[in-house]
């Protein structure tokens, strides 16, 4: 079993992202499941989502506390004094939601795979000022190789139909394609 923890702020569509990545690996006949825990519920407060992945059923229901995987939707939370690095596996990845390269994140020793990309520019200038989530599944899928890209762009269709959904599905081909992969 793989666990993941997702780290963002409210209104990045972090919640929604973990039940798309969920939803993607059950269509590839896998197990999995979503966990989100709200905070302050209110649009820019910190969120936190948990995950997990598995080829057997799941019976655990609780937080994830020793991570396979970090999601950073917004980097912004290291200011509010979030450990990334906290529990984290020895065979951790992250995907991280930012301009700087994996090296300027100082993180390299903590993380055996690091994908960076700024998911907030490349969603403003393909779709405009909405959630980064379609562009951060895209990274996730192609530094975590957790699920295939046209699996979640049909999960992408179905979450959000009609051109909404494929704008969405061209954000999240372009965050596969953009995101700068670091492995140790």
């Amino acid at each position: 079993m793989k666990e993941f923890k997702f780290y963002g702020r409210g209104g990045q569509g972090i919640v929604t992202a973990s039940k798309m990545m969920v939803a993607a690996v059950v269509k590839e006949e896998r197990y999995a499941q979503a966990v989100p825990s709200f905070g302050q519920e209110r649009k820019g407060a910190p969120v936190f989502t948990f995950a997990r992945v598995s080829n057997n059923p799941i019976d655990l229901k609780s937080f994830v506390y020793k991570p396979n995987g970090i999601i950073v939707f917004d980097l912004f939370v290291r200011e509010l004094g979030i450990n990334l690095k906290e529990g984290l596996k020895s065979d951790a990845v992250l995907v991280a939601n930012t301009p700087l390269s994996p090296e300027e994140m100082e993180l390299t020793e903590d993380f055996i795979k690091i994908g960076c990309l700024d998911a907030f520019d490349i969603t403003e200038n393909l779709i405009g000022t909405v959630p980064p989530n379609a562009v951060m599944l895209g990274a996730m899928c192609r530094t975590m190789e957790l699920f295939e890209l046209a699996t979640i762009c049909n999960v992408i269709r179905e979450f959000m139909p009609g051109k909404r959904g494929e704008l969405n599905v061209e954000a999240c081909k372009c965050g596969y394609n953009s995101v700068q992969v670091w492995e140790r």
